[in-house]
């Protein structure tokens, strides 16, 4: 009997040991694979004409460094460039990468667009925006969708809409007076959505699910950037289900509320099949392109209006600058509310120089997108580096604002730099060249028209929890509050 159990026994343990020694031969060969393919994309692409790549760092096999840039954020690119420069190598997203800085080298990307650079996106950006979104598209379809917008948002479109914009801030902003502490960064974006959703997307919102739509877009973009591994608890999880909901939402409300007879939808011009390629869209696709248009003018125009509010709490002497251009405009005076919105113009919006001044340099200094990502199609060379074909190449555009030699103090924010004619400073954050930002002037339009309101309606005061400190690029998520005084 006790023969047997030992027998029994003994081969249990050579079977466990046969098992476990063909699981480590299994393992050490997945390692050396990945060793020899990380290897192989960084050192078989031989520099040519005696170029050599940018310096920096290749991270662990595989994953490279994509982990620290998931830990440290924008710390992650603000580091390397202090250790190695404008332009420096990493390995993100199982690719290599190259960062580039600097107003000359990225405007030097910009004109390779669709020669030795293509859109691209990390996998869970393709994934949650989809490959048909304006961002993430390339070609026709890139063009075709961007066409279209770009004809929608017209002079005409602001010539007759600036007034409403202005309305619809206004009339939010006084929502604000019952409360004494603004939480000014959610405020901000469901303002933004509030805005998008009413112009862009032809929707009204009730409280509620204005305030739905803000948390969803909120979890969306704070989750964009990610793993893309949809498990519970993951970010791709989070963002994926915050997309789903907003979808549902904008398919319920897109079939209860019929478009406005004062204005004309984005959906109805531009989405309408005008072409084979809109043609061939599905109710899916429509609302996918609903869902980008919201996304966009709304988390965008949020973190704008976010960095407007932030520096003037700031720099009372730029409030009084403001006050002072309105008042000479005839734009400032009376009681709250006693401004006629309606009649606020486009030529009046684009004659307040020194609050464009302002948007300008709000926007400088905490640019809504921090970057923009391309793949190498074909290999080139910057700044004497080599980059070679099938590299992936990353623009930064805060850290080149952050750096711009051309200013004395770059990290100031000052308003009357813009208003100098012997000053330009760099300016990416709306991108340049066939990938230009196609709501660029909507934007621009809309925070002045913001600007305008806010000081009709609110003196700017302090900073409530001086504790936080701000810097440039740095996105808060509900941390700030602001107290605002009523004029």
């Amino acid at each position: 009997m006790e023969s047997v159990f030992l027998r029994a026994w003994s081969t249990h343990v050579d079977d466990g040991l046969v098992s476990l020694f063909v699981m480590c031969i299994l393992f050490l060969m997945t390692v050396s694979l990945l060793v020899y393919r990380h290897r192989e994309s960084l050192e078989c692409l031989s520099p040519r004409d005696g170029k050599s790549l940018p310096p920096g760092n290749n991270g662990l096999p595989f994953l490279g460094e994509t982990h620290l840039l998931a830990s440290q954020k924008d710390d992650f690119f603000r580091k390397r460039r202090t250790q190695f420069g404008a332009i420096f190598r990493t390995h993100l997203f199982g690719c290599p990468a190259v960062r580039v800085t600097g107003e000359a080298n990225i405007k030097q990307l910009i004109q390779m667009e669709g020669h030795q650079l293509r859109s691209f996106y990390p996998v869970s950006v393709r994934r949650l925006l989809g490959d048909n979104s304006i961002a993430t598209s390339s070609g026709p379809h890139h063009r075709e969708r961007k066409r279209h917008l770009t004809q929608y948002l017209s002079r005409v479109f602001f010539q007759d809409h600036v007034s409403l914009f202005s309305g619809v801030v206004s009339q939010h902003l006084l929502k604000w007076n019952k409360q004494e502490v603004i939480d000014i960064y959610p405020a901000c974006k469901a303002l933004s959505a509030e805005v998008a959703s009413r112009f862009l997307l032809d929707m009204e919102l009730s409280p509620s699910q204005l305030d739905e739509i803000r948390s969803l877009l909120s979890e969306f973009t704070d989750n964009l950037f990610c793993f893309p591994v949809y498990f519970p608890g993951t970010s791709y999880y989070k963002a994926y289900n915050a997309k789903k909901r907003l979808l549902t939402i904008i398919e319920n409300i897109s079939k209860t509320q019929r478009p406005g007879n004062k204005q004309t939808s984005v959906l109805t011009e531009t989405l309408q099949p005008t072409t084979d390629l809109h043609a061939s869209q599905t109710q899916l696709e429509m609302l996918e392109s609903l869902f980008e248009l919201l996304f966009v003018g709304a988390d965008n125009n949020g973190s704008g209006m976010f960095a407007i509010v932030n520096f003037l709490a700031r720099h009372p002497e730029v409030v009084n600058k403001i006050h002072v251009e309105l008042e000479e405009a005839g734009l400032l005076g009376g009681a709250v509310g006693d401004h006629a919105h309606e009649d606020l113009t486009l030529e009046q919006v684009r004659g307040l120089s020194y609050i464009r001044a302002v948007v300008k340099e709000a926007m400088r200094l905490m640019p809504p997108v921090g970057g923009f990502y391309r793949t190498v199609t074909e290999a080139f060379t910057i700044n004497d580096f080599y980059i070679p074909k099938g590299w992936r190449v990353i623009a930064g555009i805060r850290e080149t604002h952050e750096h711009d030699p051309s200013l004395t103090d770059p990290l100031r924010f000052d308003p009357d730099r813009w208003l100098s004619k012997d000053i330009k400073p760099a300016f990416l954050a709306f991108g340049g060249g066939s990938r230009v930002c196609p709501g660029k002037e909507y934007a621009d339009i809309l925070l002045r028209v913001f600007v305008i309101n806010l000081m009709r309606t609110w003196s700017v005061d302090i900073v409530k929890d001086s504790s936080i400190t701000m810097f440039p690029g740095v996105r808060p998520k509900d941390k700030m509050t602001v107290s605002l005084t009523r004029t």
